[in-house]
């Protein structure tokens, strides 16, 4: 009679012996394919490489996330990671994992991070960082980023950065508040004025600042957040009917007085910046057309972070890295946020190459984004050896 009240007990401990297995098995298979049989690269796809730009898990070099991530760094998978809070601990952990970020490719990285100020700052919380101001109130305190106070902050937030080897930070938002109440921008604080004469100037101090310090930005969200409605991070938001032409006037403006290192696409539609009515602009050749047209010629394009629910909710991230190439980005951002998926930026470059071998995207565009990003990556660091040698006495 006590056999069958064991019985259970030993099929569940049976079930979990095998879950421990597979769980070990796949460890191994992801440690030998994503680490031990790396295989070399074409030329193409370590252009392709630079073009993208991943999140990963990982606080310590010895962390499985951050060792894949070296090792794509490493052969030429990717050309980049971006840094989300699950990354960031405190500042000795910070310099080690830069650190070896860095020292595992001959080529130059993109550390990027989104560090703006206000509700978005992943250095909140780390040891002898202080908390920034948000835009909107950097802008109230000035007059609208008057004087020098807001370039000193900036400059400040910046120096930050450089010292933790950071090289690219995801801002200036330059989305005019024509909807205080849109939930991502307004509501957070993110925009600093409804007046985009005001976001000119207040972007301006933040990409000068950045700029001395040898640190690139990037201009955000084109062709403007500021009167969605919808969070693009839940849900893709419409701006047919509330988005104004006066919001393409500050990317306009940085563009043409050289200060657009970079701009990057929203995850938005609009029929003037969308090639269907569920396709935003980050995904619509429309949409990045208008982007070149307005940045020009030399200025790196770059999605918003394709796993993002806008985005997720309808393709997976090699399906959307694939048409936001094909679209006229020259990069793309996958955060792999809220998942342990060491493999992206690997099955992405596979993505992209497969396009590119069908003749779904034309080698020439990889080429010339490969160009765009080279040349930018080499103005890293001249900008602030020019700044303090002009500044030395």
């Amino acid at each position: 009679m006590r056999l069958p009240r064991k019985r259970p007990i030993i099929l569940g401990l049976l079930a979990l012996i095998v879950a421990v297995l597979v769980w070990a098995a796949l460890s191994l298979w992801n440690h030998y394919v994503l680490l031990d049989n790396r295989r070399p690269l074409s030329e193409t796809q370590k252009k392709i490489g630079q073009m993208i730009l991943v999140g990963f898990n990982g606080v310590a070099p010895d962390d499985f996330g951050s060792r894949v991530a070296s090792a794509q760094l490493a052969d030429g998978t990717i050309g980049g990671v971006i840094l989300l809070g699950r990354n960031i601990e405190n500042s000795d952990q910070l310099d080690h994992l830069v650190d070896h970020l860095k020292a595992s490719t001959d080529t130059t990285p993109f550390i990027a991070i989104d560090q703006e100020g206000g509700s978005v700052q992943r250095l909140r919380g780390i040891d002898d960082v202080p908390l920034y101001p948000g835009a909107v109130t950097l802008a109230e305190n000035s007059n609208g980023c008057q004087g020098n106070s807001v370039y000193e902050t900036y400059e400040a937030m910046a120096e930050k950065l450089w010292h933790f080897g950071i090289n690219l930070n995801l801002g200036p938002v330059v989305d005019v508040n024509t909807n205080p109440n849109s939930p991502v921008i307004g509501q957070l604080g993110r925009s600093y004025s409804a007046k985009p004469a005001i976001v000119e100037q207040c972007a301006e101090d933040f990409v000068d600042a950045h700029r001395n310090a040898g640190i690139l930005t990037s201009l955000k969200h084109f062709p403007g957040h500021g009167s969605a409605r919808e969070d693009s991070h839940k849900r893709l938001p419409s701006i047919a009917l509330s988005w104004q032409e006066e919001e393409l006037e500050p990317f306009r403006y940085l563009a043409r007085t050289g200060r657009a290192d970079m701009i990057m696409l929203g995850h938005l539609v609009h029929p003037d910046f969308s090639d269907g009515p569920d396709m935003p602009a980050s995904l619509s050749k429309k949409g990045v057309s208008a982007a070149r047209h307005i940045a020009g010629h030399d200025t790196v394009l770059i999605s918003d972070d394709l796993e993002m629910n806008a985005i997720s909710d309808r393709l997976n991230p090699e399906d959307a890295a694939v048409r936001a190439i094909k679209a006229g980005n020259d990069m793309i951002i996958v955060s792999g946020y809220g998942r342990n998926d060491p493999g992206l930026g690997d099955r992405i470059n596979k993505a992209i190459f497969r396009a590119v071998q069908n003749g779904e995207i034309p080698a020439v565009q990889i080429d010339q984004s490969y160009d765009r990003i080279a040349a930018l990556k080499s103005r890293l660091g001249h900008r602030r050896a020019e700044f303090f040698a002009l500044n030395e006495f």
